[in-house]
C-alpha cells in the first residue's frame, strides 16, 4: 500500500507502547474495513474524529501528532457504544466500530492499564521535534538580586515558596569555592 501512512500506525503503537494490543496496530483501527485498497480509504467514526481534531488543531496553530489528537479524543465515545475511545483501545477493541464493544471485566482491565499507561508516559511527554520556545523572564520583586535572566528565574522560585536571598559571600569565601572546586583540598594559609 504506497498510499498508507505508516507513520500514524507507528505513532499510534509509539504512543501505547506495550498496552497496544496487535490487533489494533492496523489500518482498520482508523478506516472502514472491507473498504477496499483504493486510496483514499473511508475513515470509521473514530477516523474521522481524528481527522477532524487534526484539521481543528492545525488551524488553532497546536500540533497535530496523533498523541495529540488522542489526548483530546480519548474521552469521547466516536462510535457511540458507551465505551471511551481510550479504553476501548487499552481493551483491544476497534473505537470505530459500535459492534465491537468491550465487555465489563475488559473495561476494568483496561481502567487498570490507562493507570499503568498515563505513568509509564510521564508527566512530561517526549517531543524532541517540537519547535523550542524560549520561555519569559519573570518580574520579580527584588531586582536588586537579578543580575541576568537566569537570576531572574531562581528569584521567582524564591518568592514563590517564600525563601530571601542569602547576601553575597565575601571574596575569601568565592576564592575558597573556587580553589576546592579545581584542586579538592581546602586552600592552605599561604
Amino acid at each position: 500500500m504506497a498510499w498508507g501512512r505508516p507513520v500514524h500506525k507507528q505513532a499510534l503503537a509509539d504512543y501505547f507502547g506495550p498496552f497496544l494490543k496487535p490487533n489494533l496496530n492496523d489500518c482498520r483501527t482508523c478506516h472502514l474495513a472491507g473498504s477496499g485498497m483504493t486510496p483514499p480509504k473511508p475513515h470509521n467514526p473514530f477516523g474521522a474524529r481524528l481527522a477532524a481534531v487534526g484539521r481543528e488543531l492545525r488551524k488553532a496553530g497546536k500540533g497535530t501528532t496523533i498523541a495529540d489528537r488522542l489526548e483530546v479524543i480519548a474521552d469521547e465515545d466516536s462510535d457511540g457504544d458507551g465505551v471511551p475511545n481510550l479504553l476501548e483501545l487499552l481493551s483491544g477493541h476497534q473505537p470505530g466500530d459500535p459492534q465491537d464493544r468491550p465487555n465489563p471485566a475488559e473495561i476494568a482491565e483496561a481502567r487498570q492499564n490507562l493507570a499503568r499507561l498515563l505513568q509509564a508516559r510521564g508527566p512530561y511527554p517526549w517531543k524532541p521535534f517540537d519547535r523550542v520556545v524560549r520561555p519569559p523572564v519573570p518580574v520579580v520583586h527584588n531586582i536588586a538580586w537579578v543580575r541576568n535572566p537566569i537570576d531572574a528565574f531562581i528569584a521567582a522560585r524564591h518568592e514563590e515558596v517564600g525563601l530571601r536571598p542569602r547576601p553575597e559571600a565575601p571574596r575569601a569565601v568565592l576564592l575558597r569555592r573556587v580553589y576546592l572546586d579545581l584542586i579538592g583540598l581546602s586552600p592552605t594559609p599561604d
